[in-house]
């Protein structure tokens, strides 16, 4: 069909788009594949989408001039994108107008198109029909019927295009979807430095045309997620949103977690833990926990977990009683929590009592299972980060595998708290911490999904001044946001996710800045150059030696690994093609290589007492000090 364009592309958006233009693109880009994994109940099944043609970049219209146009021939069911109208209810959802918005800003920017806008109150030869509208026919009800949680629909039907949710957040997921499957929009962060900025492109594909047929039905088996470091942003702009995927709406009572002392009135976050088969406990935890729910009343869950920073339960001889015949000490947990929970559930029951499977009590419990209405978070606090979850070659992951798998068997409602940085850092005040954990992202959130894991919330970084991300914090959001709304994404779409962002975040300084993190990675997985201070684990509290070899397999001092990783950064220092952005991006990971470069180059100094190493450490400082004035540190 030819195009029947109005080219009303305003100079604004040009401008915009043309700030924003990429200096290296990928092959192979995610979103262009035609099958989806989708879920229309419990279980997770493959749905084919219909193909959508990809014409030569040659087929163009005569008067095809313009360079920021990177779309030049979308249709929908045969009609050409400038005859659709963008249609909203009358009465919007809270997330419908923010929808119909993206849709308008984001095809004028893919075609040079301003499709117009309006409400189910009126009507239009084609429509793109946005949520759930007056002009919704039997087959896009129908749909919506299969949508679970914050999912979508997608379908064509009598020549219109329908984006609609169960909620009003899953309709916005599907215009994200459907943004990036057929215009080819990349959204990679929503807030960078010096100045606040949209990080985003929009992929070259020159002919797209989405046929009359078209149904998707997808809900991702992960219905609750969320990053600390999306937490810290998505008040900065909406555009985190897309990045994560989060699910923000869960409410909860009482906090969200850390909370039994509290509620027993014996102290705070990190006292002992009180005695769970005292009476008196007992009774002051339901009070409290009935004055919690009467004060939040649209809470949908109240939290009863152990303090932090504590190593055990109750050693009374009843607690320890309890925990013999469970096989672990979680026993005396779930029979508390189950009993708060039935006793709550009648004027309730729409709230879940949430406890943690944490530190001393991540084992489940071998006799007692968790009531209907009690969530068990399972924490991966003892886990190796270099290894996925289920790897069988991992000592430490196998046990907390059978964990998960344990738990999934007798636990309704299973969440995950997981992390993405290294505590041991975060914890001392130091934003720089290390955690060689991009590769394995994918393959542990897949075992979560397939043992029924419902919600993973990711802790990293978590406050406001955290958002510079020397330690890649928004590569480390965007893959677990993209993972965790489709777990079962292939390695090469994953690899295809996590090279776009780095092109376009890093500019030509991305595969360096990769070759550097994979060449730690890579090493900690080679045990062939293991030695007893480094048998190629990470964890959430890890010292910095486990990652950058200080010791050769003899145990002797040695630079060599450093200078290494030096080689490395002098090329990324010695590019001249980046954007001053991309410059501020990378200057802000070299915050964390100069940190431990120079602290690194000082212990083998002290240990060694060689000046020429001393000097080479101090030099570290220096490269550290002008890193962090030039990104504000």
């Amino acid at each position: 069909m030819n195009l029947k364009r109005k080219r009303i592309l305003c100079a604004a958006l040009a401008s915009l788009l043309l700030s924003f233009s990429l200096t290296a693109c990928t092959p192979g880009t995610p979103g262009g594949e035609i099958s989806e994994t989708a879920s229309t109940d419990s279980a997770v099944i493959t749905t084919t989408l219909p193909e959508v043609t990809a014409g030569d970049a040659t087929e163009t219209e005569a008067d095809y001039d313009d360079p920021a146009i990177k779309l030049d021939h979308l249709t929908v069911g045969g009609a050409d994108i400038s005859e659709y109208t963008v249609v909203i209810p009358a009465t919007p959802g809270s997330y419908d107008q923010l929808a119909a918005d993206f849709l308008v800003r984001f095809i004028g920017e893919a075609t040079g198109v301003t499709v117009r806008q309006t409400t189910d109150a009126e009507s239009a030869a084609h429509m793109i029909l946005v949520g759930t509208t007056a002009y919704d026919t039997e087959a896009v009800k129908a749909a919506r019927a299969e949508v679970k949680d914050d999912g979508y629909a997608m379908l064509v039907d009598g020549g219109n295009l329908y984006v609609t949710g169960a909620l009003d957040r899953g309709t916005l997921f599907g215009v994200y979807d459907f943004l990036e499957k057929y215009l080819g929009v990349r959204m990679y962060g929503g807030v960078t430095y010096p100045e606040k900025q949209e990080m985003y492109e929009i992929k070259e594909n020159l002919r797209v045309d989405i046929p009359s047929d078209l149904r998707l039905v997808y809900s991702s088996p992960v219905a609750f997620r969320k990053t600390s470091w999306t937490a810290v942003n998505d008040g900065w702009a909406y555009f985190p949103l897309w990045n994560c995927y989060n699910s923000s709406e869960f409410k909860f009572a009482a906090g969200a977690v850390h909370t039994i002392a509290h509620l027993a009135e014996t102290g705070g976050d990190l006292s002992p833990n009180p005695c769970l088969t005292d009476e008196n406990i007992y009774q002051t935890v339901l009070k409290n926990v009935r004055l919690e729910l009467e004060k939040y009343p649209n809470a949908q869950y109240v939290n009863i977990s152990q303090t932090d920073g504590t190593s055990h339960g109750c050693q009374c001889k009843n607690c320890l009683a309890v925990e013999a015949e469970e096989g672990s000490p979680s026993g005396p947990w779930i029979r508390f929590v189950n009993r708060i929970a039935n006793d709550i559930k009648d004027d309730y029951p729409n709230v879940l009592v949430e406890t943690l499977a944490y530190t001393f009590t991540e084992k489940p419990p071998k006799v007692t299972k968790p009531a209907e209405n009690v969530a068990v978070c399972l924490c991966t606090s003892s886990c190796c980060f270099v290894h996925a979850i289920d790897d069988p070659d991992c000592p430490r992951n196998a046990t907390f595998a059978g964990y998960v798998r344990g738990w999934s068997e007798i636990c309704n409602h299973l969440r995950i708290w997981t992390y993405s940085g290294n505590f041991q850092a975060i914890d001392n005040g130091d934003k720089n911490g290390f955690a060689p954990n991009f590769r394995v992202i994918r393959q542990t959130v897949k075992f979560f999904a397939d043992h029924n894991v419902t919600a993973v919330y990711v802790e990293g970084q978590q406050h406001p001044e955290d958002r510079q991300s020397t330690a890649m914090g928004e590569l480390r959001a965007y893959l677990w946001g993209r993972v965790l709304w489709n777990p079962y994404m292939t390695e090469e779409e994953f690899a295809a996710y996590t090279n776009d962002f780095m092109n376009y975040y890093y500019g030509d300084a991305g595969p360096l800045l990769l070759k550097y993190v994979d060449t730690v990675y890579g090493d900690m997985l080679d045990n062939t150059k293991y030695n007893k201070l480094m048998e190629g684990h990470s964890y959430v509290i890890c010292e910095y030696g486990r990652f950058f070899r200080m010791y050769d397999t003899e145990g002797n001092c040695t630079t060599a690994y450093m200078d290494k990783l030096a080689d490395i950064w002098n090329e990324i220092c010695a590019l001249d093609t980046l954007t001053e952005t991309q410059k501020y991006h990378v200057d802000c990971a070299a915050v964390q290589f100069y940190d431990i470069a120079s602290n690194i180059y000082n212990i083998i100094s002290n240990k060694t007492r060689n000046s020429d190493i001393r000097k080479i450490g101090h030099n570290y400082k220096v490269l550290l000090r002008e890193a962090k004035e030039r990104v504000g540190l």
